[in-house]
């Protein structure tokens, strides 16, 4: 598979995911479904934990198809910043480069903090 075909594999995955963690998250908050809440947020961390793992792998082997960081970035911003924030930590990938060390741990308060606001407004 070439380079472009698997971008665009990669980007239509990545939009299913999104898009399924977003109607978990609607769904939830207008259900006041708590288990819904959480396997959204589980699927956000989840996928951003496997980005991270996957371009480790990738960048292991020296493959020319490496995960965009936009796509890293995307998906720590979208709630996923625990996930990626623990896969950066644990698995040492991008620990050298400032902006994920600064800017992960951030966002990983932003996830929490839309965690908690979401289960207090479903309590």
């Amino acid at each position: 598979m070439s380079i472009p075909a698997k971008l665009r594999a990669h980007k239509q995955i990545r939009h299913v995911v999104f898009g399924a963690t977003l109607l978990l998250a609607v769904i939830a908050m207008y259900s006041n479904n708590v288990q819904l809440w959480v396997m959204a947020f589980l699927l956000s961390n989840s996928y951003a934990w496997f980005l991270l793992v996957k371009d480790k792998r990738l960048a292991r082997n020296q493959s020319p198809f490496r995960i965009p960081e936009s796509s890293l970035w995307l998906s720590a911003l979208c709630a996923g910043g625990i996930g990626a924030f623990l896969a950066m930590v644990l698995i040492r990938h991008k620990t050298k480069h400032l902006a994920f060390r600064v800017i992960f741990p951030i966002f990983m308060i932003f996830s929490i903090a839309l965690f908690i606001f979401g289960l207090l407004q479903l309590l």
